[in-house]
Formats: structure tokens, C-alpha cells, sequence
């Protein structure tokens, strides 16, 4: 910001003004001072809220109190603070590895058999507190909604989003971002919560061309699905 010399003393002067209220001698000035230059007529803007000081002069409208004579105080005013903003909720937590004990399937429906087998896909294949979610929201079932094969499927795939982030499945995902044609971070957001057999399946899916997607590896997994290796 520029700011031309006339303005510059008669901020500088303010502020020395201002500093020796409580400590300066009073002196006699002439009977017949000079007239002093003319200044704008705002030294500074109207206030913000960010805290900026306001500076009226003498006899203009909004000066805190006037004061005849060419040497008039300028006048500070602070503006009034507002209220602090309310702190961000913090997030939700995610769900980790961490041992727990997931409920057991009770969903069943006569008709469609594949809802109590997926039930279990999700018990044996994913972590502990990820398989916690899907179970019991698939044990949330009534009606209807018992019997519906996606409703199913989006059991799975939102305890799937809320599985903490697992650092050993990035190689896994680099490997699948070409063949599932899938962005790394979408990866391992979908394979994190799965336990070592499930991604171990999924693996195998990938390797095996993973021409529907990777989301279709999961769907793809069955409560037979087997681990060669244990990465945890």
C-alpha cells in the first residue's frame, strides 16, 4: 500500500500524540500558530473485524467527541471483538485392525439364500471391526430389504469406506490402478478393511485380469476363499 507523506506525519504524529497523554508537560503554544496543512478527510477506513484501529478527525461525523481548535486530538477507536467461532467437530474415527468381536449373522431370507452367505463372506473377510459394521448392518434387514441381493453389497461396501487407511496394501493397489483401471487412493480405501484371506482373493483377482473392476473382486469373494500368505 502507498502512503504519501502527508499521511505519513499525521500518523506518525497521532501516535506520539498518543503515547505521552499520561506523561507529557503541557506547553504554551502561540498566540498565532501557523495554520497546519488541511488533512483528508479519513485517515484510515472504517473499522473491520479483523481489528484494525479507526482514526477520525476532529469535527468529522463518527469522531468520539469534538474538540474546537486546530489542535484537536485525532481519535483511536478499537472495534468491538466478536465472537470467537466454534471449534470444528472432529471427525469421525475410522475403523482399525483392532481384535473385536463381530455379532453373529442372523439375517435370512427363504427365497434368496446368497443374503446369510454373504453375511458370512463379510465375517471371514473382513478386519474385525470392519466385518462388525457389515454384520450388523446386514442384520438390520427387515422385510423386503432382507431379501435384496444390493442392499447386500452396500452393507459391504460402506463398512468398506470406513476402514482406516492400511500402508501395506499400496503395493497391492499400485499393481491394480492399470489392469482394474482404478485411481491408487480409491484402491485402498476399498481393499484396507479387508482381513489378510479377503485381500489375498482380491489379489488373486487382480492378477487373474480384474476385467470388471476391482469392486467386483470383493463382490467375488466367498466364504471358501483361501490365504496363501498372512501379511499381518
Amino acid at each position: 500500500m502507498k502512503i504519501d507523506r502527508t499521511r505519513f506525519l499525521v500518523l506518525t504524529g497521532a501516535l506520539s500524540a498518543a503515547a505521552c497523554v499520561a506523561s507529557c508537560t503541557v506547553v504554551n503554544h502561540p498566540a498565532n500558530p501557523p495554520t497546519p496543512p488541511p488533512a483528508p478527510p479519513h485517515a484510515v477506513g472504517p473499522a473491520t473485524p479483523g481489528g484494525a484501529v479507526v482514526m477520525h478527525q476532529p469535527g468529522t461525523p463518527g469522531a468520539a467527541a469534538e474538540h474546537p481548535g486546530p489542535h484537536s486530538p485525532i481519535v483511536f477507536r478499537m472495534p468491538a471483538l466478536g465472537p470467537f467461532p466454534s471449534p470444528a467437530p472432529s471427525p469421525s474415527a475410522c475403523l482399525d485392525s483392532g481384535a473385536t468381536t463381530a455379532p453373529s449373522c442372523v439375517v435370512s431370507c427363504t427365497s434368496n439364500p446368497f443374503m446369510a452367505q454373504r453375511c458370512a463372506v463379510y465375517a471371514s473377510h473382513f478386519d474385525p471391526k470392519v466385518a462388525a459394521a457389515a454384520v450388523a448392518c446386514m442384520n438390520g434387514l427387515t422385510g423386503a430389504a432382507a431379501c435384496d441381493s444390493m442392499q447386500a453389497y452396500n452393507c459391504g461396501k460402506n463398512a468398506l469406506t470406513q476402514a482406516c487407511p492400511d500402508p501395506t496394501v499400496d503395493q497391492l493397489c499400485q499393481i491394480a490402478s492399470t489392469p482394474c483401471k482404478i485411481a491408487q487412493n480409491d484402491c485402498i480405501t476399498m481393499v484396507s478393511g479387508l482381513s489378510s484371506p479377503g485381500q489375498d482373493a482380491v489379489a488373486t483377482c487382480i492378477s487373474q485380469g480384474c476385467s470388471a473392476g476391482l469392486y467386483s473382486c470383493i463382490e467375488g469373494l466367498s466364504a471358501t476363499s483361501s490365504a496363501s500368505a498372512v501379511r499381518r
